[in-house]
């Protein structure tokens, strides 16, 4: 399958440099394994180059609630949004001002609907009151790889 071709890539290429500097621990970062696939992507499918369109990020959608408060039983999530290492949105607001999410609520969803074109890094963090704040999983992805028909992105 074309996933196994990017994955034996990004293989041969961390023993590679486990290799030639043991230290490094062969380690690849995200932004090499989705580069990679990009290329997979486009090699075996030429229609499918990538584009300079920007793309409306409509929402970002939690399938449950994360339990990071202090006591365990809800959170106070917010976005972040970045467009080419720069940060264009933030939903964070003074603590009192945030919505609260119990496990009752069953998913979080947070209304975006803005244009992002390039390298898009979304962020989800919530915050405890006195551990601070704690990340939840971020998405990574450059809006040139989009394709028109996708119409959900979700985080893991």
């Amino acid at each position: 399958s074309l996933m196994c071709l990017a994955v034996s890539a990004l293989q041969y290429y961390a023993n590679c440099r486990y290799m030639a500097n043991p230290s490094t621990g062969g380690i690849i970062s995200a932004s090499q394994k989705r580069y990679v696939e990009y290329v997979e992507t486009m090699l075996y499918n030429p229609g499918l180059l990538p584009h300079t369109n920007t793309v409306i990020l409509v929402d970002l959608s939690l399938s449950s609630v994360p339990l990071f408060s202090v006591n365990r039983s809800n959170c106070k999530p917010f976005l972040e949004v970045y467009e080419n290492g720069k940060k264009i949105l933030s939903t964070l607001r003074e603590p009192d001002v945030m919505r609260t999410y119990a496990p009752e609520d069953g998913a979080i969803d947070m209304s975006v609907n803005m244009g992002v074109c390039g390298d898009i890094r979304s962020s989800c963090t919530t915050l405890a009151t006195s551990s601070g704040e704690r990340c939840l999983p971020s998405r990574c992805s450059n809006s040139a790889s989009i394709r028109p028909s996708w119409t959900r992105s979700a985080l893991p």
